[in-house]
């Protein structure tokens, strides 16, 4: 488990980098969950964030405009965003292949407000960037794969002790604001109720791989 990874700076381009710590976490085999924190100042992004727009969602609100990470504020944020996506592509996948930024967007949670089970189709990686989260409300990943629900399906009884992450339906990751989590965008996930009087806000993002890509030779090839 690495410690720590090299990033681009604000002030490089890609092949000039600085070296920032982060953390990974793989509650079960497949798919892996990563969080990386973010060290540079984002209270202004907060402020920009929150003077936005917001439409009526699903359990809570989004901004009316989905394509945050193209706004110019936005600009470290962004190549942050890319980078680690990029290196989660690296480190899980062992593919160099270039990830495109789509649509992104945030969700604001006032006291009662939450956010459903769900899943971001059209996606490849999917990320949260948790701007504002003052009563530490946790993003919850659901164990719903087929490879998972095929492998237990014959399963024997726990006789050790201690805790199997791998043996649980769900488990709750801990989102402190300034952290990114990036994970397979086919995984369900949800939040739970915000019970503080406390909004949470969260930029999420969609990405998609740079065409070409596959196999030609192995029938898997888009063009």
């Amino acid at each position: 488990m690495p410690k720590s990874f090299k990033i681009p700076s604000k002030s490089s381009n890609i092949n000039q980098i600085d070296h920032i710590p982060n953390q990974k976490a793989v509650p079960w085999e497949l798919p892996p969950i990563w969080k990386f924190d973010f060290d540079q100042d984002y209270q202004p992004l907060v402020e920009y964030v929150s003077r936005l727009e917001f439409i009526e969602n699903m359990r809570n609100l989004r901004t009316k405009q989905n394509d945050l990470l193209d706004h110019d504020v936005m600009k470290e944020l962004k190549q942050f965003c890319l980078t680690c996506c990029q290196h989660y592509q690296s480190e899980v996948r062992g593919s160099s292949h270039k990830i495109l930024l789509e649509q992104s967007w945030a969700n604001l949670a006032n006291q009662g407000d939450s956010h459903h089970e769900h899943f971001h189709p059209n996606s490849y990686l999917s990320g949260v960037f948790y701007l504002k989260n003052d009563a530490n409300t946790s993003i919850t990943f659901h164990n719903n794969t087929l490879i998972e629900r095929y492998f237990w399906s014959q399963a024997p009884a726990q006789d050790l002790e201690g805790s199997y992450p791998s043996r649980m339906d769900e488990v709750n990751f801990l989102a402190p604001a300034g952290c990114l989590i990036v994970f397979c965008s086919k995984m369900n996930h949800s939040v739970e109720i915000q019970e503080e009087d406390t909004p949470r806000l969260s930029l999420s993002f969609n990405t998609s791989l740079e065409r070409p890509y596959g196999d030609y030779n192995g029938l898997t090839l888009i063009r």
